[in-house]
């Protein structure tokens, strides 16, 4: 199977299929959310606004399978990690796939590799 990742900046219209993941136990574990549709979609409206996190759907072959965001890693804000480069150009990412039929067969490297590749070179993703 060809695998085309594409991202798509989360829109308010995705927010109930990112409520729906966030609610699954593999999410969950890691992503604690508030989990009332209307707390959830409040917190996920304001990081979107804010402008902090850049938040994407990630398809695969046209089918939205996980979530990706991007965001500046700031040691203020990051403390735990080892000393940074004083450059300012740190990137980190988080991110989870949702459809639980798309765990465990190598698609979340191949969509973080993409990911990354379109970061590097500055295409937006």
């Amino acid at each position: 199977m060809k695998c085309t990742f594409t991202f798509k900046s989360v829109e308010e219209s995705d927010l109930p299929i990112l409520l729906a993941w966030f609610k699954k136990s593999h999410v969950d574990l890691w992503w604690p959310v508030p989990k009332d549709q209307e707390d959830f979609f409040k917190s996920f409206l304001e990081r979107i606004r804010a402008g902090i996190k850049k938040p994407y759907i990630v398809s695969l072959n046209d089918l939205p399978i996980g979530y990706i965001q991007s965001y500046s890693v700031d040691p203020l804000t990051h403390p735990w990690l080892p000393k940074l480069p004083d450059n300012g150009n740190v990137i980190g990412i988080d991110q989870f796939i949702g459809k639980p039929d798309y765990l465990y067969k190598g698609f979340g490297p191949l969509f973080i590799k993409k990911f990354i590749d379109n970061l590097i070179t500055k295409d937006p993703p």
